[in-house]
Parts: structure tokens; sequence; C-alpha cells
């Protein structure tokens, strides 16, 4: 690495440009995705296409982390069962490893991270600040015998990172107890669909209530006996990944779903009751009082009984708050309310109808808007105005109208008494929560950008989509202010026009602007008479699932501006099939351009993401010296690929490298080949096998095992035979099977207090060079032997 003069623009030569799998730069996980305030996590970041020392960031206070990744992670993971390989893309996220230190005064809740470099950032994903104790599982926990023993409430952290990978849990529970396990994982962004078994004292299968969060299950059960349980989390779909993460947060406290009424008019004391999520939980019948802020706007958060597992939320209203009052569900028993207010309700089932009464001028525009207490929780409210004879006047969905709120501006047609009435249009399985608003129609708005990253190329330009939601029939043009654009950024056009819901702004970088990362707060501002409306835009981070729920809020207020450095430097390769045989390192020619005055060294790797399985292959750390151009990649083909399954292996290979730019930055820049490594497989050409079928160790002894190589004529050199990341403890003494030989004795030893878990296996790895005009240049072949006792 050195620092570089002025960089100068170079011409590329034409160059036949294959690629097929995406390059930018993206993140998958965070593991654990949370901690509890007060301690230092050791984490581990996952991505793809991230060189090291990418850089760090984090959103929202009293946590901290280092600027950069650290080195790269070595976790352990349970295997997933070999597969024939098939043409769908598949990717391998790697992780790295970096600590965030959590102040003990940080509020519970959602905080942000994201990583960048000089290719390129990465959208927001969540790290969830706790208070309860937090557990990190710990492989292997795949089986019932091998359960981890925690106890409760705890925040359970956890992978499933393999398609064999189960984690199973213990914990003592008193009979008659109730427990709630509230998961999150695909409100985290996770792929992971989670599935939850319970198990009882005597191993049998217990019957939960199970709830939805969003896509996430949050499961109910009562100890019918006292002892030990079991759970299990699992994947449904059977997939696996160590960007398969999720917490699950399990209480014996009582699982509440929300205050009854959730909120009331800023500066007013509001009695509420609190309702718990399980059914077999009798309603708490004590009442509570909260005196509420003066402003509203901000949620109260407290816990009632000073409890960390019972964080209550208080929404504080501008306009007066009612209560439902039953029945209410004809149109004779409808309340009568007078608006503006907010008026909560709860609806018991799919049946169950609420009407509320109001008095309307000719003409008066009212705005009728209803939504679930608290979100995500499946419900999907219907608001319909009918007259005084129950003809539907206006209606709104929340199906119909999703993404956007169901929301409905009404204007009565004649003065008189008119019935909005709310009914629930989902599932309905258990009773819901809701907040209905009745307020006059005014003009406003609500932008959103539909992701909260940007990355623009220097002397490029890119562009961010804005969702614009006009209300009150607004129809004016909105200016847009930007603040945090670094020098030499600009952005155009910079006024939405009066119609038209979405809106693409373009952010465009001069060659001379610095690469680096910056946070934009972008603003509209509309002209209504003497008075001008003014807005934040709210961008979509990436941790929420299909249904846009979050564990908090699933928008940020700010979008992250990556400025990239521009390339310095391109990989290819022949895209020409080559012959290599299996179980072989093949060396395949890579060709580098270096452009803008880049020549130092560039480190070679295997690409993260892959048009296919690559069914074992693998591209061998290599280097491209400084000012060299040309380089022989080693790819290991192992001898256990599928015979007749797949034609042929088709690998990408990426590189990274490290660089001051002319501003005096350190930049890490990572590329992937435009072109593939095509390989079409050949038989083996040699194969270690061993007699015994098992070894018999114990520490503290040796034992002999009888090897044979099974020969062809294109091998007949030496073969070396090694351990290959043997427990610690067990040695091989050093053994070659001479040249032409077929045979040798292998001779294992275990130390006295060496200790391996059950199950371990033995590979004996052996390494021979292939003679000149062979395709390849070593040989690898592999025995694997379990290890009994």
């Amino acid at each position: 690495m050195g620092a570089w003069g002025l960089l100068l623009l170079s011409v590329a030569p034409a160059v036949t440009v294959a690629q097929q799998v995406p390059t930018e730069p993206a993140s998958t996980h965070i593991f654990p995705a949370g901690g509890r305030r007060g301690t230092t996590v050791d984490i581990r970041v996952g991505g793809e296409f991230l060189p090291p020392h990418t850089r760090l960031h984090l959103v929202g206070d009293g946590i901290s982390a280092p600027a950069e990744l650290g080195p790269p992670a070595a976790a352990h993971y349970e295997p997933s069962p070999r597969r024939k390989p098939g043409g769908t893309p598949i990717n391998y996220p790697r992780e790295f490893q970096s600590q965030i230190t959590i102040a003990s005064d940080a509020q519970p809740g959602q905080r942000l991270w994201r990583v960048s470099s000089a290719r390129g950032g990465t959208g927001g994903r969540p790290f969830i600040v706790g208070d309860l104790p937090e557990v990190i599982e710990h492989e292997s926990n795949s089986t019932p015998e091998t359960a981890e023993s925690i106890t409760l409430p705890v925040t359970l952290n956890g992978q499933i990172a393999g398609e064999q990978d189960h984690d199973h849990f213990t914990f003592p529970l008193a009979a008659g107890e109730l427990v709630c396990i509230d998961v999150a994982a695909n409100r985290l962004g996770s792929p992971l669909d989670p599935l939850v078994e319970v198990y009882g004292p005597q191993g049998q299968k217990i019957a939960v209530e199970e709830l939805r969060h969003g896509s996430d299950p949050v499961v109910l059960f009562r100890a019918v006996e006292g002892g030990t349980h079991r759970v299990l989390f699992a994947n449904l779909n059977f997939q696996g990944g160590p960007q398969y993460v999720y917490r699950a947060t399990l209480t014996t406290a009582p699982a509440l779903l929300t205050p009854f009424p959730a909120g009331g008019q800023a500066g007013t004391t509001v009695p509420f009751r609190l309702l718990p999520l399980s059914s077999q939980e009798t309603r708490l019948a004590q009442e509570h009082q909260q005196l509420l802020p003066a402003q509203p706007g901000i949620p109260l958060l407290f816990s009632p009984s000073g409890g960390p597992a019972e964080r209550i939320e208080l929404q504080v209203h501008e306009h007066p708050v009612g209560v439902e009052l039953e029945p209410n569900d004809t149109l004779a028993q409808a309340n009568r309310i007078a608006h503006p207010v907010i008026q909560y309700g709860r609806l018991t089932n799919r049946d169950d109808v609420d009407g509320y009464r109001f008095t309307a001028t000719a003409g008066e525009a009212l705005t009728i808007a209803c939504r679930e207490v608290p979100g995500g929780m499946g419900s999907l409210p219907v608001v319909q105005v009918v007259d005084a004879n129950g003809g539907e006047l206006a209606r709104a969905s929340a199906v119909e109208l999703y993404p956007r709120p169901c929301r409905l501006e009404w204007k009565a047609p004649a003065a008189g008494e008119y019935v909005i009435r709310v009914r629930d249009g989902g599932p309905a399985t258990r009773e819901t929560v809701y907040a209905l608003s009745v307020t006059a129609t005014v003009s406003d708005l609500t932008l959103t950008a539909t992701t909260d990253i940007l990355n623009v190329v220097q002397g490029n330009r890119a562009e961010l989509e804005l969702r614009i939601d006009r209300q009150g029939g607004l129809a004016v043009p909105i200016d847009l202010e930007i603040d945090g654009l670094p020098e030499g950024m600009k952005a155009e056009p910079l006024q939405i026009p009066p119609q038209g819901d979405t809106f693409r702004l373009a952010l465009i970088a001069s060659d001379d602007t610095r690469p680096g990362d910056s946070r934009l707060r972008i603003r509209g501002r509309a002209k209504l008479g003497d008075s001008t409306l003014e807005r934040t835009v709210g961008a979509i981070h990436l941790g929420h699932d299909l249904e846009g729920v979050s564990v908090g809020s699933s928008q940020t207020d700010h979008v992250q501006l990556t400025v990239r450095h521009r390339q310095v430097f391109r990989l290819y390769c022949s895209e020409a099939y080559q012959y290599a045989h299996r179980g072989t390192i093949y060396p395949y020619l890579m060709e580098v351009e270096r452009m803008n005055g880049f020549d130092g060294p560039i480190r070679i790797q295997m690409g993260d993401r892959q048009i296919m399985d690559h069914d074992g292959v693998q591209v061998q750390d290599a280097e491209f010296p400084a000012g060299v151009s040309q380089i022989m990649l080693p790819l290991y083909l192992p001898e256990t690929m599928h015979i007749n399954i797949q034609p042929h292996s088709n690998i990408y290979a990426q590189g990274y490298v490290e660089f001051t730019d002319r501003w005096g930055q350190t930049q890490s820049m990572l590329q992937v080949s435009e072109m593939r490594c095509m390989i079409r497989p050949l038989p083996t050409v040699a194969k270690l096998r061993s007699r015994e079928r098992a070894v018999s160790l114990n520490p503290g002894q040796s034992q002999q095992v009888v090897l044979q190589l099974d020969r062809t004529s294109l091998f007949t050199a030496p073969l070396q035979v090694e351990l290959k990341d043997p427990p610690m403890g067990i040695h091989l003494e050093p053994l070659t099977i001479a040249e032409g030989q077929t045979a040798a004795v292998a001779t294992l030893r275990a130390d006295a207090n060496a200790t391996w878990p059950a199950g371990s296996k033995l590979i004996l790895r052996g390494t021979g060079v292939l003679p000149p005009g062979t395709p390849g240049t070593h040989v690898i072949t592999e025995v694997t032997l379990p290890i009994v006792e």
C-alpha cells in the first residue's frame, strides 16, 4: 500500500463482459443482533463483497464500536447435507469480527448499523438494545441431548446456520407458569422463517397458542406440570446459513399486548388497563393512571411495575381521546362522538363491528383513519361511512390501500348524522385494538425514500426514489432541501411537481468529489398561502419483514450517501471451458487491468456470489504482486464432486486491494471478476482409502490405520499424508507413501490430556505433485474416519 500522486483516468480496452452476479456490496446480518445495556458484545458482521477494513457505522445513542471491521471470523456451524448441485444462484456471506459497547443508560430499543468501503455502502439493519439477561447460543445444541440450559427471563441469540441446524434450550418451570416466547427474525431483516416447538418434562410436545407479530411468531403456553421444559428453534423451509439470525425473548411475566386505551390527550392523566396476549390469562383488572407530557407527538415509554419485561408505550395525542362502549354493533347502538377525536376500540372477532355516530355539516371535509395498536399484530382494519339507513357512502381498507395507511378523505353530502363502522378485514383470530381518528381534512404530505442508502461513483450520478403521499387535496410544488451534501456533490431537480406520487432525485458527484460517507437529511416544503408545510423524508431501512414490520420503526430520518472511489482494477479470465481432474488443484489464467494509477498488490479469493452451486470447488487464496498483470489462479476441485450431475463448474473469483487515495484516506475496494473460470471435471487420478471404517482411540494411546492408495498411470509420485484440522491433542506421525507404492501404515497418537467432542472425525489428507503435461499441479485425496472409544 502506498500513497498516490495525481491519479489519471485510463481508458480500458474492450473486453467482453459476461457478468451474471450482482456486484454491489451487501450486508447480510449481525450476530448477535442485540445486547444488554451496560455490556460490551463481541459481534460477527456478515456481508457479501466486503473487503478487509470495511467501515462500520452505528446510528443511535448509547452504542459505540470501532470504525473498521476486524479480521474475518472463524465460526463453527452445523454442516448442511451435501446435495446435488443445481443451476440456482447461491451466496456465501463472510463474517468479520467486531465489538459493540452499550452504555448502561442506553434506552432499550432499536439502533441501526451499516457498512461501507471504497466500493460503496449498504442499507441499515437493526441492532437491538435490551434490558434482560442475554444468552448467545453455542454449537452444537442441535439435539435434545445437547440442549443448552437457560434461566428465564432471558433473550436468546441464535443462528440457524445450516440445513441440519436445530437450536435446543432447556429451562425449569413451576406448574401453572405462563411463558411467552417472542421471536424476532423477519423483523430484523433475517431470511429465517422461525419454527418454535415446546416440549414438557416427559419429552412430550406441548400445545401452544401462537400469534404473529408481523411475520414472526409469538408463542404462549402454560406449564401443566413442573420440571424441565425444552424449546426448539428451527427454520420452516429447511434452509440455513449464518445470515439466518434470530432473537427470542422468553419471559414468565404477564405477556402484555397493549394498554387500553393506548394513549390520551397531551397534558392529561389517562386511565388504562393492560390487555394480555394470551387467551389463557385473565384480564388484568387493575386500573393504572399516567400523566402524559404537555407536548403531543412523542410516545411515552414506561414500566407500570418497574420491571424490564413490561415496557408500555402510550401515545400522546393532540386531540381529545375517547373509548368505545359496548354494545355498539348496530346502527342504533353506535356510540356518539364529537370530532376531532381519537377513539380507541376493540374487535373481539371477525364478526364484531363497532359503530360511531357523529354530526357533520353540508360539505364538511373530514379525514377518517384507523390503525392497529400495536402495529404488526395481523389486524387489517376496514372503515365505512354510512348514512342513517346504513347505505355506504365511503370506504377504506388496509388491504386495498397497502402500503399506505387505512385512511379516507370524505365530504358530507348534506348536513346530518352519519355513522363510522369499523371491522377487521383480516383473519381476526383474536381480540385486536385499534385507534380511530376523525379530524378536519387539512393539506398535508408524507415523503418516503424507498432506500436509506445511495452509492455514487466519482464523476457519476445515482437516483433516489421518493414516494409522495398527498393529503387534503395538496396539489402544489414541493421544494426539496438537502443537508449534509459533501463538497462537489449536487442534487437535481430540487422541486417535486404538483402532481404524481413518485419522484426521482438525482445526486451527481464531480470528478473531484472526495470519497467517503455522509448522512443526508432531506426536507420537503410546500407553500400553502401565507404558510409553509415542512416534512422530513423518512427512508426505509433493511430491518423489516415483507409486511413492513420492524422491531422498531421501519424508517430512519436520513439517507446515507457513500461516494465511491473510481474503479482501480478489473479482473477477467478466459470464458473457454478447460478440463481438470477431480481431486486436483488446477491453475487457471487470471488477468488484471490496472486503472487510475493503481499498481499495488491484489489479493484474490472465492467469490461471495455464484451463479450456481460450485459443488465444493474452491478458489485458493492467491495474489497479483505489485505491477503484475497475470497469475495462474489455483482452483481446487475436490474428489467428492458429483459425477454426471453437473457437466461443468462456473466459478467467480473476487479481488480486493488497499490503497491511499489522493486525499490521504486509506481505502479498501473489492471487485468481482467480469468473467467466470469454466471447468469441466475429469475422473480422479488417485484415491486414498482406509482398511478400517473407524479409528479406536483413547487419550494417552496410539492406534495404527492401514491406508490404501488407488493410483492411475497419471500419478505415480510420492503422496504425503497429514491430518487436516484434527481435534487438539491428536497427532499423526510423519507419513509419506513412496513413489509407486500403494499402501502404508498411519500411526495416530492422542495426548494423555487430549479431549474431543462426541462424534468427532479425523480427516487424513494426502497431497502430491502431478507430472508435467497433466492438467493441474497437485493431487489432493482424503479419507475420513470417525473416532470411537
